[in-house]
Protein backbone atom coordinates (compact mmCIF):
# COMPACT_ATOMS: atom_id res chain seq x y z
CA UNK A 1 0.00 0.00 0.00
CA UNK A 2 1.20 3.44 -1.02
CA UNK A 3 -0.68 6.61 -0.57
CA UNK A 4 0.49 10.15 -0.11
CA UNK A 5 -2.21 12.62 0.30
CA UNK A 6 -1.38 16.79 1.03
CA UNK A 7 -1.03 15.84 4.48
CA UNK A 8 -0.50 12.12 5.33
CA UNK A 9 2.19 9.76 3.84
CA UNK A 10 1.67 6.24 3.84
CA UNK A 11 3.71 3.29 2.25
CA UNK A 12 3.93 -0.24 3.96
CA UNK A 13 5.82 -3.27 2.04
CA UNK A 14 6.18 -6.54 2.87
CA UNK A 15 9.72 -8.36 3.24
CA UNK A 16 7.65 -11.81 3.05
CA UNK A 17 7.95 -13.82 0.48
CA UNK A 18 4.55 -15.89 -1.02
CA UNK A 19 6.18 -18.38 -3.15
CA UNK A 20 2.42 -21.26 -3.51
CA UNK A 21 1.43 -19.38 -6.87
CA UNK A 22 -1.47 -21.49 -6.48
CA UNK A 23 -2.96 -20.36 -3.04
CA UNK A 24 -5.30 -17.87 -2.28
CA UNK A 25 -4.17 -15.26 0.24
CA UNK A 26 -7.08 -13.69 2.47
CA UNK A 27 -5.33 -10.14 2.66
CA UNK A 28 -6.57 -7.17 5.02
CA UNK A 29 -5.71 -3.95 5.01
CA UNK A 30 -7.16 -1.34 8.14
CA UNK A 31 -6.18 1.98 8.54
CA UNK A 32 -7.06 4.46 11.13
CA UNK A 33 -5.25 7.40 11.64
CA UNK A 34 -6.96 8.51 15.10
CA UNK A 35 -4.61 6.26 16.47
CA UNK A 36 -1.89 7.43 18.91
CA UNK A 37 0.52 4.64 18.24
CA UNK A 38 2.18 5.25 14.33
CA UNK A 39 1.97 1.23 13.91
CA UNK A 40 -1.48 1.13 14.78
CA UNK A 41 -2.36 3.61 12.10
CA UNK A 42 -2.00 1.29 9.50
CA UNK A 43 -1.55 -2.78 8.95
CA UNK A 44 -1.57 -5.40 6.63
CA UNK A 45 -3.00 -9.06 7.67
CA UNK A 46 -2.30 -12.15 5.76
CA UNK A 47 -4.22 -14.72 6.09
CA UNK A 48 -5.48 -13.46 9.58
CA UNK A 49 -1.96 -12.31 11.14
CA UNK A 50 -0.53 -9.10 11.38
CA UNK A 51 2.62 -8.24 9.07
CA UNK A 52 5.30 -6.71 11.02
CA UNK A 53 7.87 -7.70 8.70
CA UNK A 54 8.13 -4.61 6.29
CA UNK A 55 10.41 -2.72 4.03
CA UNK A 56 11.25 1.04 5.16
CA UNK A 57 7.44 1.60 6.57
CA UNK A 58 6.13 4.93 6.53
CA UNK A 59 3.38 5.64 8.60
CA UNK A 60 0.87 8.12 8.46
CA UNK A 61 0.73 11.30 11.41
CA UNK A 62 -2.39 11.17 13.81
CA UNK A 63 -5.56 12.24 11.98
CA UNK A 64 -3.45 12.79 8.92
CA UNK A 65 -5.55 12.56 5.95
CA UNK A 66 -4.56 10.12 3.44
CA UNK A 67 -5.36 9.39 -0.44
CA UNK A 68 -6.92 6.21 0.92
CA UNK A 69 -9.72 8.33 2.93
CA UNK A 70 -12.24 8.77 -0.47
CA UNK A 71 -10.53 12.50 -0.65
CA UNK A 72 -11.98 14.40 -3.38
CA UNK A 73 -9.53 14.53 -6.26
CA UNK A 74 -7.53 11.28 -5.43
CA UNK A 75 -7.73 8.35 -7.76
CA UNK A 76 -7.67 4.77 -5.78
CA UNK A 77 -6.24 1.95 -7.04
CA UNK A 78 -6.81 -1.95 -6.01
CA UNK A 79 -4.29 -3.97 -7.59
CA UNK A 80 -1.46 -1.18 -8.66
CA UNK A 81 -0.14 1.64 -7.62
CA UNK A 82 1.15 4.21 -9.60
CA UNK A 83 4.60 6.02 -9.10
CA UNK A 84 4.35 8.29 -5.85
CA UNK A 85 7.78 10.62 -5.41
CA UNK A 86 10.03 7.86 -5.49
CA UNK A 87 8.45 5.03 -5.37
CA UNK A 88 7.97 3.25 -8.84
CA UNK A 89 4.72 1.65 -10.09
CA UNK A 90 3.51 -1.49 -8.27
CA UNK A 91 0.90 -3.65 -9.83
CA UNK A 92 -0.52 -7.07 -8.51
CA UNK A 93 0.35 -10.26 -10.39
CA UNK A 94 -2.87 -12.57 -9.13
CA UNK A 95 -6.62 -13.15 -9.23
CA UNK A 96 -8.79 -11.11 -6.99
CA UNK A 97 -11.83 -12.77 -6.53
CA UNK A 98 -13.65 -10.58 -3.74
CA UNK A 99 -13.09 -6.88 -2.91
CA UNK A 100 -14.19 -5.13 0.08
CA UNK A 101 -13.81 -0.99 0.84
CA UNK A 102 -15.55 -0.14 4.18
CA UNK A 103 -16.02 3.59 4.58
CA UNK A 104 -17.57 3.11 7.76
CA UNK A 105 -14.63 2.38 10.51
CA UNK A 106 -11.35 0.38 10.27
CA UNK A 107 -11.86 -3.62 10.94
CA UNK A 108 -10.16 -6.60 12.07
CA UNK A 109 -9.77 -9.45 9.55
CA UNK A 110 -12.47 -11.31 11.87
CA UNK A 111 -15.12 -9.40 10.10
CA UNK A 112 -13.77 -10.73 6.69
CA UNK A 113 -12.93 -14.46 8.09
CA UNK A 114 -12.23 -17.02 10.39
CA UNK A 115 -10.08 -19.93 11.46
CA UNK A 116 -11.78 -23.25 10.83
CA UNK A 117 -11.54 -26.65 12.59
CA UNK A 118 -8.31 -27.24 10.25
CA UNK A 119 -6.67 -24.60 11.20
CA UNK A 120 -6.84 -23.03 7.78
CA UNK A 121 -8.03 -18.99 7.47
CA UNK A 122 -11.29 -18.80 5.51
CA UNK A 123 -13.33 -15.84 4.07
CA UNK A 124 -16.65 -15.02 5.52
CA UNK A 125 -19.16 -12.82 3.99
CA UNK A 126 -19.17 -9.46 5.14
CA UNK A 127 -22.27 -8.09 7.07
CA UNK A 128 -21.66 -5.23 8.40
CA UNK A 129 -22.34 -1.49 7.32
CA UNK A 130 -20.16 0.06 4.39
CA UNK A 131 -20.59 3.57 4.97
CA UNK A 132 -21.39 5.61 2.42
CA UNK A 133 -18.48 5.36 -0.09
CA UNK A 134 -17.32 1.77 0.59
CA UNK A 135 -18.49 -1.03 -2.17
CA UNK A 136 -18.30 -4.96 -2.66
CA UNK A 137 -17.02 -6.45 -5.90
CA UNK A 138 -17.67 -9.92 -5.96
CA UNK A 139 -16.97 -10.07 -9.61
CA UNK A 140 -19.53 -12.06 -10.04
CA UNK A 141 -21.46 -10.72 -13.22
CA UNK A 142 -18.08 -11.22 -16.42
CA UNK A 143 -20.16 -8.73 -17.87
CA UNK A 144 -20.43 -6.41 -15.62
CA UNK A 145 -17.42 -6.93 -13.24
CA UNK A 146 -17.85 -3.56 -11.57
CA UNK A 147 -21.39 -4.09 -9.76
CA UNK A 148 -21.01 -3.13 -6.05
CA UNK A 149 -22.73 -5.50 -3.98
CA UNK A 150 -22.55 -3.76 -0.92
CA UNK A 151 -26.39 -2.75 -1.70
CA UNK A 152 -24.55 1.40 -1.43
CA UNK A 153 -24.66 1.35 -5.49
CA UNK A 154 -21.05 2.53 -5.86
CA UNK A 155 -20.13 0.83 -9.03
CA UNK A 156 -17.49 1.07 -11.15
CA UNK A 157 -16.79 1.04 -14.91
CA UNK A 158 -14.82 -1.06 -16.34
CA UNK A 159 -12.16 0.73 -18.73
CA UNK A 160 -9.36 -1.12 -21.08
CA UNK A 161 -9.92 -4.24 -18.78
CA UNK A 162 -6.71 -6.70 -20.31
CA UNK A 163 -5.88 -10.14 -19.34
CA UNK A 164 -2.10 -8.92 -18.69
CA UNK A 165 -1.33 -9.68 -14.42
CA UNK A 166 -1.68 -6.51 -12.38
CA UNK A 167 -5.47 -5.47 -12.95
CA UNK A 168 -5.38 -1.74 -12.20
CA UNK A 169 -8.86 -0.73 -10.98
CA UNK A 170 -9.62 3.05 -10.50
CA UNK A 171 -12.10 5.16 -8.68
CA UNK A 172 -11.73 9.46 -8.71
CA UNK A 173 -13.16 11.09 -5.39
CA UNK A 174 -15.75 10.68 -3.54
CA UNK A 175 -18.80 8.75 -5.06
CA UNK A 176 -17.14 10.40 -8.32
CA UNK A 177 -16.34 8.39 -11.78
CA UNK A 178 -14.59 5.32 -11.89
CA UNK A 179 -12.71 3.12 -14.09
CA UNK A 180 -10.68 -0.19 -14.78
CA UNK A 181 -7.31 -0.13 -16.28
CA UNK A 182 -4.86 -2.81 -17.90
CA UNK A 183 -1.34 -3.15 -16.05
CA UNK A 184 -0.06 -1.41 -18.41
CA UNK A 185 -1.35 1.92 -17.00
CA UNK A 186 -3.38 2.61 -20.30
CA UNK A 187 -6.64 3.56 -18.93
CA UNK A 188 -7.33 6.55 -16.27
CA UNK A 189 -10.89 7.39 -14.39
CA UNK A 190 -13.25 9.41 -16.28
CA UNK A 191 -15.93 11.99 -14.91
Amino acid sequence: VASDGSAGKLFLKTKSVFRDTAAWYHIVFDLDTTQSGATDRAAWFINGQKITDLLSPVYPGQNDATMLANATGYTHAIGACEPIGSYPNFYFNGYLADVNFVDSGALTPDYFGHTDPNGQWVPKRFTGDYGTNGFHLDFSDSDTPGTDASGKGNYWTPYNIGTTAGLLLHADGVNGSTSFADSSGNGKSVT
